[in-house]
């Protein structure tokens, strides 16, 4: 897909269903899992686009990935990210993940509350470098608005071939940070 096109929600594809202590419930915006359709494959470098809910207490189980740049915001809720080792952080309503998947890891996401449903968007980007070790970091609606304005014109900039380059800069301000995460 290389043209924004403006679709009505019920033609977003819908996906329900039980996992860990609960269940989910998501539009996915591109070929997704178990959604396929070759008219909604990726928006440039954007593999996915997904908007997510989990029950109160629900866990996505653990899986892996590799080879793609993933950034979560928290639309409601908390939501809980933790790796193999049961490392990992929480996000609050408004706060933002970016991680670098890079060779690999495992992970799963958690709602982090036992009385609320937790919503999140997620969006998978295909990187211009492979083979990088990953890497993680979290912001909180307040970090986020400071460094709004340099991200956003960042990603923009280089949206067309790929996120690594500008997104590994980005990290490098916080990697030696308190927000430095994973």
């Amino acid at each position: 897909m290389s043209r924004i096109v403006v679709r009505k929600p019920d033609s977003i594809y819908q996906a329900d269903g039980r996992i860990v202590n609960g269940t989910f419930y998501g539009r996915w915006h591109f070929s997704f899992d178990m959604y396929f359709d070759p008219e909604y494959m990726q928006f440039g470098t954007m593999r996915v686009f997904n908007d997510d809910t989990l029950s109160p207490g629900a866990v996505w189980p653990l899986h892996p990935h590799s080879e793609i740049e993933v950034v979560t915001y928290c639309a409601g809720g908390e939501f809980r990210h933790a790796d193999e080792h049961g490392k990992g952080g929480i996000l609050k309503k408004g706060w933002v993940q970016h991680t670098t998947v890079g060779k690999g890891l495992m992970h799963s996401e958690i709602n982090n509350s036992d009385e609320e449903p937790m919503r999140f968007i997620q969006m998978w980007f295909i990187p211009s470098e492979r083979g990088l070790e990953p890497i993680g970091v979290n912001l909180s609606s307040e970090q986020l608005m400071s460094v709004a304005r340099c991200y956003i014109l960042t990603i923009l900039k280089h949206f067309k071939r790929g996120l690594s380059r500008p997104l590994l800069r980005f990290h490098a301000i916080f990697y030696h940070s308190r927000y430095f995460l994973l």
